[in-house]
């Protein structure tokens, strides 16, 4: 965020005439916040007054992609080498898009074919074959496109290595495991391991490939096997870091507490300088640890991981950020607003400072404070899921307190940040309630779209389908009567739906009996 207003403020200055390349540094900054049209128009210049050259091309390829248009990328890829790594690249990834899209396409349409409130009648037979038509020809559409994504990625093992990131590792295995190629699954694992034979996900597969039924383990067996790859590391420091990674996953906190522990002691032993690996993975360890420490009120644990904050210097304020935290946990709001206003005059462009000082501000109640502060982490950081959710629930409660006197300009920024923070929490539910009871006055219809709370209700029906279909058609409309009244009031609070979820269902068992 601070990269992108830093670059708006020089193109207005008129930098971009004295260096061209500025343009394409502000595309590659503004491709990920997805305002494709500006970004197009900035590579469009460039190549008007410079001509185009690689670092373009390749910029107006990645931008179609993301863009959804396909077909123009398709166009540009074919004016490059098709030999080329970075045409590889950039072919695995329209590939990638495209099976997101069909996967996308098919789970919407299953979900509109097989609503339990779709209604029936004598024309369902003529819509529901041709459904059955474009599913198979979307589910081989699908096949297709993950076959060319293994070609891919097998082309791009080859040319260049470090290319091939941890998904299309993983998704290069699983589509080998789904077609029961389990030779070539084995190996491309082999040959990726001869480049990085200490990568934790390839040395899992390549165990699970050992299985007599690799499609078939369990997730059970699948922890077991990624623990044994894990304490078998050559590299002790990397063995406890992942460890404790893998503890806290599976919710086995006390483990995790001894593994990051030792992660942190091995690390701080090894030479190694600031922003480097070793001083990043110490920082992972250290925030793990100082999570759990917190959680559970641990101030001696939390006070050992400040010690060597400090020491390291983790947080860049000698480990300030780390003291409010605990400070703040501890209820003294005071002192921790005291000790992260001096960590953000050391360090004034830091998101999760201005995301701490909102929450304590919020704490004592300076509400003007708070707000600021999360504008500010936002603006600093527009990709971070947490202060993307905060400051849409924030600016949705301002609203609700000013009620009738909130102004336009107030609603529509409540809008945008909702929104936004939807996009990167695409599955939260306390979001999506909150969308649907702030469009509801102006877009009822859509409101209810949005509202999910009866999910495991609807799941039910699903799977007992067969009960649904027996109940005659009086008692379906009831059903479906006591279905909308209770989605409404249940898009009213997210808090109270589990206790209304629990009465939608015993009222669906009363109709149904």
């Amino acid at each position: 965020g601070a990269v992108k207003e830093f670059l708006i403020s020089a193109l207005h200055s008129g930098i971009a005439d004295i260096k061209p390349e500025s343009r394409l540094d502000y595309v590659e900054v503004a491709m990920e916040l997805n305002p494709w049209m500006e970004v197009i128009q900035h590579i469009d210049a460039f190549e008007k007054y410079h001509g185009p050259n690689k670092r373009s091309h390749t910029l107006r390829i990645k931008t179609y992609i993301r863009a959804t248009r396909f077909e123009e990328a398709e166009k540009e890829l074919a004016k490059g080498p098709s030999n080329d790594s970075e045409t590889i690249r950039l072919r695995l990834a329209l590939v990638r898009a495209r099976i997101r899209q069909a996967q996308l396409a098919i789970a919407q349409k299953q979900k509109k074919y097989t609503s339990i409130l779709q209604p029936t009648g004598q024309n369902d037979t003529g819509p529901l074959d041709l459904q059955v038509d474009e599913d198979q020809y979307m589910t081989q559409e699908l096949i297709d496109y993950k076959q060319h994504e293994v070609n891919l990625a097998e082309q791009l093992l080859a040319a260049e290595p470090n290319a091939v990131e941890q998904n299309i590792l993983i998704s290069t295995c699983r589509n080998y495991i789904a077609q029961d190629n389990i030779s070539r699954a084995k190996d491309f694992i082999n040959r990726y391991l001869n480049y990085f034979p200490q990568n934790t996900t390839a040395l899992v597969y390549k165990q699970i490939l050992l299985e007599p039924k690799p499609k078939e383990v369990s997730i059970q067996k699948y922890r077991d096997i990624e623990e044994k790859v894990l304490l078998n590391l050559t590299d002790p420091f990397y063995s406890s870091l992942q460890l404790g990674i893998f503890y806290h996953r599976n919710n086995e906190y006390d483990k995790a507490i001894t593994q990051f522990t030792k992660a942190i002691e091995k690390g701080t032993s090894i030479d190694h300088a600031s922003g480097d690996l070793v001083f990043k993975r110490i920082k992972l360890a250290a925030d793990f640890l100082f999570d759990m420490a917190v959680s559970k009120n641990n101030w001696k644990l939390a006070e050992q991981v400040i010690k060597t904050a400090k020491e390291e210097d983790l947080d860049g304020c000698h480990g300030l950020v780390y003291e409010s935290r605990m400070t703040a946990a501890k209820g003294e709001f005071d002192k921790a607003l005291a000790k992260i206003d001096e960590c953000l005059k050391q360090e004034p462009v830091f998101s999760q400072a201005y995301l701490l000082r909102s929450t304590i501000n919020a704490a004592l109640g300076n509400d003007v404070a708070s707000l600021e502060d999360i504008r500010n982490a936002a603006s600093l950081n527009p990709l971070d899921v947490t202060i993307a959710k905060k400051e849409a629930t924030m600016l949705y409660y301002r609203n609700q307190k000013l009620g009738d006197n909130v102004l336009p300009n107030q609603v529509a920024e409540t809008r945008r940040a909702l929104e936004r923070a939807i996009g990167l929490n695409l599955f939260d539910l306390e979001l999506l309630n909150l969308y649907a009871e702030f469009i509801a006055p102006s877009e009822p219809l859509r409101a209810r779209t949005c509202s999910r709370p009866l999910r495991p209700w609807k799941m039910q029906l699903c799977s007992e389908n067969w009960q649904w279909k027996s109940l005659s058609n009086k008692l379906k409309q009831k059903v479906k009567k006591h279905y909308s009244i209770l989605q409404v009031r249940l898009s009213n609070r997210h808090k109270k739906s589990i206790r209304k979820t629990r009465e939608c269902s015993i009222t669906t068992r009363n109709i149904s009996e």
